[in-house]
Parts: structure tokens; C-alpha cells; sequence
């Protein structure tokens, strides 16, 4: 084992070797997914680069000349369980390939369940909140909105603090204006919550709570790490979105009401 150790550490340090370079790429995309595919690849290329010439020497410096094989107790005992039911498979072929094309029948039929995600929702332990209020409004009339939202989130126990930010910011790197605001909502660890109470429910209670104090407003929940995520590869806020383009105004805020009476 010695020698399949010391091939793992060259992999590992080739790997870490190959990894550093590419934090230094560009673009969400290319964080996110060039670092871990090149890094599984030059992974791959380092161990077998180990094997073939790492290994064979610390083999043939390491290992003695002449090997006695002995079964252990947990290897007969397996053998005990295996050979049988071998010999029992060997006999009765069709009733074993009749079960495998039955698992792998069944199998397909599980396949359109599986979902098209590449990668899964990770959960951040946070709610990132935005709110969109009437475009005219200004910095004075959307205080008190503001204020309202936070003493709203802040009346659950699960939150722990809430982050506002109300405008677009000083150095006019994002074009919102007043009529945005968005939260940043720290939650407390869940077995710290209530007995069934989860995430989505919150999420739920804040949506009608949202809706019965402030009329007239939208509001998109996300987290913040994602949100990040999905405004850099759209450019547009929020998770779901649909670009109309072409050179009838009228007619592409005819067809935008159109969606949004379908999505409510």
C-alpha cells in the first residue's frame, strides 16, 4: 500500500500545482467551472504519470523479492458467501440476466425523474431579498417601505440580522434606482428553528406577510452567493427571466404584460 500512498501524493501535488494558476481566470463561468474540470483532468494525467513511473520504483525498492499470499479471515469468509452464490448464478442464467434487464428497464423509466441540473442548489443559510417598488418612487417616500420589510424580517425568530441596501451605490456600478432594495438575511442553523418549520415555509409566510403590509411591490427571494451567480451570467435579477427584444415599444410592453399576467 505504501506505493499507491506515495502515487496519491504526486498526484495530489500536481494537482494542487495545476489548480493555483487557475484562479487567475475571468467571467463567473470560467470560476466556476474551468477550475474544476482542468483540475480533475491534470488529476487524472498525475496519477497516471505516477503509475507508470513513480510506482514501479518504489515497488520494486520497497517490496520483497518473493510475495507468500495469505487470505485473511474477513477474505474466506467472503468467499464462503460469493462462491455459492456463483455457482447458484452460473446455473440459473436466465433468472439472473432476466433480473438485470428488469433493474435496467426499470432504471429508464427513472431516468426522466432525474431532473437537468448540473449542479444542485447549495444551501447558503441565507435569504437574499428584493424589493421593487414603483419606478417613480423617491428616496424619502421608500424609507418608510424599507423600514417595514426589516421589522418584518426581523419579527422572525429564524433570522438572526438584516443587511439593507437601498438605491443603486455611491461608485454607480449598478444601474438601480430607487425603486430597489434589497436584504441580506443571516438565518440561524435549522435545528435551531422551530419543530417544522423549514426554509421553504419561511419563505412562504414571508411572501403573504410581504403582501398583505405592502401592495404594489415584487419581491424575488434568493440567496446571496446565487444571486451573485445568476445576475453575472444573465444580467437580469433574479433566477427565472425573459428577454423581449425588438423595435415595437409598444408592442414589447404589450407582450411583457402578457407574460406576467400568465406567471401570476
Amino acid at each position: 500500500m505504501l506505493e499507491v500512498d506515495r502515487a496519491i501524493f504526486f498526484s495530489a501535488a500536481i494537482t494542487v500545482a495545476a489548480f493555483v494558476p487557475l484562479f487567475t481566470m475571468q467571467g463567473v463561468e470560467g470560476q466556476i467551472f474551468n477550475p474544476m474540470a482542468r483540475t480533475y483532468g491534470f488529476a487524472l494525467a498525475g496519477a497516471l504519470l505516477a503509475t507508470f513511473t513513480v510506482t514501479p520504483v518504489l515497488a520494486s525498492m520497497l517490496l520483497p523479492r518473493h510475495i507468500k499470499e495469505v487470505e485473511t479471515l474477513v477474505v474466506r469468509g467472503l468467499r464462503a458467501l460469493y462462491s455459492p452464490a456463483l455457482h447458484w448464478s452460473l446455473t440459473h442464467r436466465k433468472v439472473c440476466v432476466g433480473l438485470g434487464v428488469g433493474f435496467l428497464a426499470l432504471t429508464g423509466l427513472l431516468i426522466p425523474r432525474l431532473g437537468t441540473e448540473f449542479l444542485p442548489a447549495l444551501e447558503e443559510g441565507n435569504l437574499w431579498i428584493r424589493a421593487s417598488m414603483p419606478p417613480t418612487i423617491s428616496l424619502e417616500a421608500a424609507m418608510p417601505t424599507v423600514t417595514k420589510l426589516r421589522e418584518i424580517l426581523l419579527g422572525h425568530p429564524e433570522v438572526i440580522t438584516v443587511v439593507s441596501q437601498h438605491g443603486r451605490p455611491d461608485n454607480g456600478s449598478d444601474a438601480a434606482g430607487f425603486f430597489n432594495a434589497e436584504f441580506f438575511v443571516p438565518l440561524k442553523p435549522f435545528d435551531e428553528w422551530s419543530p417544522g418549520m423549514t426554509k421553504e415555509k419561511l419563505v412562504e409566510d414571508l411572501q403573504n406577510e410581504f403582501g398583505k403590509e405592502l401592495a404594489g411591490i415584487g419581491f424575488n427571494f434568493s440567496q446571496y452567493i446565487q444571486d451573485n451567480i445568476e445576475e453575472g451570467l444573465s444580467g437580469v435579477k433574479g433566477a427565472n427571466s425573459v428577454k423581449i427584444i425588438g423595435p415595437d415599444l409598444a408592442k414589447l410592453e404589450q407582450i411583457a404584460e402578457l407574460i406576467l399576467h400568465e406567471m401570476d
